[in-house]
Protein backbone atom coordinates (compact mmCIF):
# COMPACT_ATOMS: atom_id res chain seq x y z
CA UNK A 1 0.00 0.00 0.00
CA UNK A 2 2.06 2.94 -1.25
CA UNK A 3 -0.72 5.52 -1.49
CA UNK A 4 -1.83 7.32 1.65
CA UNK A 5 -5.02 6.19 3.34
CA UNK A 6 -7.58 8.96 2.71
CA UNK A 7 -9.59 9.71 5.84
CA UNK A 8 -12.78 11.63 6.54
CA UNK A 9 -13.37 12.67 10.16
CA UNK A 10 -17.00 13.10 11.27
CA UNK A 11 -17.12 14.57 14.78
CA UNK A 12 -19.34 17.36 16.11
CA UNK A 13 -16.92 18.58 18.80
CA UNK A 14 -14.38 20.95 17.22
CA UNK A 15 -11.55 20.26 19.68
CA UNK A 16 -11.87 16.49 19.28
CA UNK A 17 -12.07 16.85 15.49
CA UNK A 18 -8.90 18.96 15.42
CA UNK A 19 -7.07 16.59 17.80
CA UNK A 20 -7.88 13.57 15.65
CA UNK A 21 -6.79 15.44 12.51
CA UNK A 22 -3.52 16.40 14.22
CA UNK A 23 -2.92 12.78 15.29
CA UNK A 24 -3.50 11.52 11.74
CA UNK A 25 -1.27 14.28 10.33
CA UNK A 26 1.69 12.73 12.21
CA UNK A 27 1.40 9.60 10.06
CA UNK A 28 3.24 9.33 6.75
CA UNK A 29 0.73 6.78 5.42
CA UNK A 30 -2.48 8.74 6.18
CA UNK A 31 -4.09 12.01 5.13
CA UNK A 32 -7.29 13.75 6.23
CA UNK A 33 -9.24 14.68 3.10
CA UNK A 34 -12.35 16.14 4.77
CA UNK A 35 -13.99 16.87 8.13
CA UNK A 36 -17.71 16.79 8.88
CA UNK A 37 -19.53 18.26 11.88
CA UNK A 38 -22.60 16.02 11.68
CA UNK A 39 -23.93 12.84 10.07
CA UNK A 40 -25.59 14.60 7.13
CA UNK A 41 -22.37 16.33 6.22
CA UNK A 42 -20.47 13.04 6.60
CA UNK A 43 -22.74 11.42 4.01
CA UNK A 44 -22.31 14.34 1.59
CA UNK A 45 -18.53 14.56 2.03
CA UNK A 46 -18.15 10.79 1.61
CA UNK A 47 -19.83 11.09 -1.78
CA UNK A 48 -17.69 14.10 -2.71
CA UNK A 49 -14.24 12.98 -1.45
CA UNK A 50 -14.47 9.16 -1.68
CA UNK A 51 -12.33 8.49 1.42
CA UNK A 52 -10.84 5.09 2.17
CA UNK A 53 -11.79 5.32 5.86
CA UNK A 54 -14.35 7.35 7.80
CA UNK A 55 -13.76 8.03 11.49
CA UNK A 56 -17.34 8.50 12.64
CA UNK A 57 -18.79 9.67 15.95
CA UNK A 58 -22.10 8.07 16.95
CA UNK A 59 -23.90 10.95 18.63
CA UNK A 60 -23.98 13.99 16.34
CA UNK A 61 -26.66 16.55 15.44
CA UNK A 62 -29.00 16.25 12.43
CA UNK A 63 -28.11 12.61 11.76
CA UNK A 64 -26.37 10.26 14.17
CA UNK A 65 -23.50 7.99 13.20
CA UNK A 66 -25.62 4.85 12.93
CA UNK A 67 -28.02 6.52 10.49
CA UNK A 68 -25.03 7.92 8.61
CA UNK A 69 -23.62 4.38 8.23
CA UNK A 70 -26.93 3.26 6.68
CA UNK A 71 -26.96 6.19 4.22
CA UNK A 72 -23.28 5.79 3.32
CA UNK A 73 -23.71 2.06 2.73
CA UNK A 74 -26.47 2.78 0.18
CA UNK A 75 -23.93 4.24 -2.26
CA UNK A 76 -20.44 3.63 -0.85
CA UNK A 77 -20.14 -0.04 0.02
CA UNK A 78 -16.34 -0.05 -0.24
CA UNK A 79 -15.57 2.70 2.30
CA UNK A 80 -14.31 1.48 5.67
CA UNK A 81 -15.84 2.90 8.85
CA UNK A 82 -14.32 3.24 12.31
CA UNK A 83 -16.74 4.40 14.99
CA UNK A 84 -15.22 6.64 17.64
CA UNK A 85 -17.47 7.02 20.66
CA UNK A 86 -17.52 7.82 24.36
CA UNK A 87 -19.98 4.99 24.88
CA UNK A 88 -18.85 1.46 25.74
CA UNK A 89 -22.25 -0.11 25.23
CA UNK A 90 -22.59 -3.64 23.82
CA UNK A 91 -25.77 -2.85 21.89
CA UNK A 92 -24.20 0.23 20.26
CA UNK A 93 -21.09 -1.72 19.27
CA UNK A 94 -23.17 -4.60 17.85
CA UNK A 95 -25.47 -2.20 15.95
CA UNK A 96 -22.52 -0.31 14.46
CA UNK A 97 -20.83 -3.53 13.30
CA UNK A 98 -24.10 -4.98 11.98
CA UNK A 99 -24.73 -1.81 9.95
CA UNK A 100 -21.30 -1.97 8.37
CA UNK A 101 -18.65 -0.43 10.62
CA UNK A 102 -15.40 -2.37 10.75
CA UNK A 103 -14.01 -0.77 13.91
CA UNK A 104 -15.11 0.76 17.20
CA UNK A 105 -12.74 2.94 19.22
CA UNK A 106 -13.49 4.54 22.55
CA UNK A 107 -12.68 8.26 22.63
CA UNK A 108 -10.70 8.06 25.89
CA UNK A 109 -8.39 5.53 24.20
CA UNK A 110 -8.34 7.24 20.78
CA UNK A 111 -4.73 8.36 20.98
CA UNK A 112 -3.52 4.78 21.32
CA UNK A 113 -6.29 2.89 19.46
CA UNK A 114 -7.34 5.02 16.49
CA UNK A 115 -4.24 4.62 14.30
CA UNK A 116 -4.09 0.83 14.82
CA UNK A 117 -7.85 0.71 14.11
CA UNK A 118 -7.43 2.53 10.79
CA UNK A 119 -4.57 0.24 9.78
CA UNK A 120 -6.51 -2.88 10.83
CA UNK A 121 -9.64 -2.05 8.87
CA UNK A 122 -7.47 -1.27 5.82
CA UNK A 123 -6.29 -4.89 6.10
CA UNK A 124 -9.92 -6.07 6.20
CA UNK A 125 -9.77 -6.82 9.91
CA UNK A 126 -12.27 -5.75 12.55
CA UNK A 127 -10.87 -3.59 15.35
CA UNK A 128 -12.35 -2.98 18.79
CA UNK A 129 -10.72 -0.95 21.54
CA UNK A 130 -9.38 -3.53 24.01
CA UNK A 131 -11.48 -1.90 26.75
CA UNK A 132 -14.57 -3.20 24.90
CA UNK A 133 -13.60 -6.86 25.18
CA UNK A 134 -15.15 -7.13 28.64
CA UNK A 135 -18.56 -6.33 27.09
CA UNK A 136 -18.37 -9.49 25.04
CA UNK A 137 -16.99 -11.91 27.62
CA UNK A 138 -19.68 -14.17 28.99
CA UNK A 139 -17.94 -14.64 32.34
Amino acid sequence: MTEKTRILIAEDHAVMRKNIAALIATQSDMVVVAMAVNGEEAVQLTEQFQPDVIVLDIYMPFMDGLEAIKKIRETQSQVLIVIMSLYANRQLVENALRLGAQGYVLKPQATQDLLPAIRSVRQNKTFLSPALFTLFSDA
